[in-house]
């Protein structure tokens, strides 16, 4: 099987203050940016266990894509 994990990549606080940034859209404009996920319910609802089933399959589907 392929080593599909990348090495990290470090920058000084010098790169990271000098590099451009281009400004991020909103979804409610000045209130809600793209890609910001709430996820809110009462204690016990399942919020982890959702989060968690999600993530696994996101990772599933990226290595099946990694072999085609």
């Amino acid at each position: 099987m392929q080593n599909i994990i990348q090495p990290l990549v470090f920058a000084s606080a010098k790169d990271l203050l000098t590099q451009s940034i281009e400004p991020f859209g909103f979804t409610v404009d000045a209130i809600l940016p793209h890609s910001l996920f709430i996820l809110a319910g009462s204690s016990k609802s399942g919020k982890s266990l959702s989060v968690n089933s999600h993530a696994i399959k996101l990772h599933a589907l990226s290595n099946y894509h990694a072999m085609l």
